[in-house]
């Protein structure tokens, strides 16, 4: 009731009562609602935004807004004519002086059609060598972030969490800061183990990888449309990164090294996708 409340008001512009906000810090830990949106895009070989659709049902307005975000997106350049690939947005809503701040969170690219209307090749990053993360002492749900150097051979030189949300947290760990710190942790020390493929690469890159736990549920409620509850900490870049730098974006893969989703599509997006609602 209270997800179909919070998409009501925000679409309506009312406002809403903060809960468990932060004191102080607005980059701070706090509780948010987060929404998933599924789209396509087709973007053309200069790195523009030619069409694309929302697929998931919205208010009209917060369904405008979205659009005019997706339409200012730029991509890196490539050498199809057209690429189409499926989306799913992440909005979030967070509290912020007795109101919600409701952003383009994060976004993930899949299922790549190159040169519209026939199937594209897809090059992912591949971890030749995957240390699985130590499981916590106690019941979690939750998604780590976590960004790496890579260098020219492919080995990890460097690591570091740049996120982590928590949807529910039991036992010694029901704290949800606390077991963020806990995660993050066990999942930047396995990373640290990890070697990629090198793809020919010459120079080091970073890429990044959201790390899957799952001790309550047998998995996260992914479903479109539906706000969900979690507690999170603020992205943090990893600090060797210049921010023009691309981050590639490896396969969802939980905390016992299996894969979930499949790596993205090679559409790059350039620039900042936080737009504010």
């Amino acid at each position: 009731m209270r997800s179909k409340l919070l998409s009501a008001c925000i679409a309506a512009g009312l406002t809403l009562p903060a809960y468990a906000a932060a004191p102080g810090d607005p980059a701070a830990p706090r509780d948010a609602m987060t929404l998933r949106v599924d789209g396509h895009v087709v973007v053309n070989h200069a790195g523009a935004v030619e069409s694309h659709a929302i697929h998931t049902t919205l208010p009209d307005e917060m369904h405008a807004v979205v659009n005019k975000a997706v339409a200012g997106w730029t991509f890196a350049p490539s050498t199809s004519p057209a690429t189409r690939s499926n989306m799913r947005l992440t909005l979030s809503a967070t509290p912020a002086e007795g109101n919600h701040v409701v952003k383009v969170d994060d976004v993930v690219f899949r299922d790549i059609t190159a040169d519209v209307g026939e199937a594209g090749k897809r090059k992912p990053e591949q971890v030749k060598t995957l240390v699985r993360p130590r499981l916590p002492g106690f019941p979690v749900d939750g998604v780590v972030t976590v960004a790496m150097r890579v260098g020219p051979d492919g080995r990890v030189v460097d690591a570091q969490a740049t996120q982590c949300s928590v949807h529910a947290s039991g036992g010694a760990g029901r704290n949800k800061a606390r077991a963020c710190r806990i995660l993050e942790t066990h999942g930047v020390n396995a990373v640290k183990q990890w070697e990629l493929h090198p793809e020919g690469r010459t120079q080091e890159w970073t890429a990044m990888v959201p790390l899957h736990f799952t001790g309550i549920k047998k998995e996260l409620d992914e479903t479109p449309g539906q706000w969900r509850k979690e507690f999170r900490t603020a992205y943090r870049a990893p600090t060797w990164h210049d921010g023009d730098e691309v981050i590639h974006r490896l396969a969802i893969v939980d905390a016992k090294g299996r894969p979930m989703v499949p790596p993205e599509s090679q559409l790059r997006l350039l620039g900042v996708i936080g737009e504010t609602l």
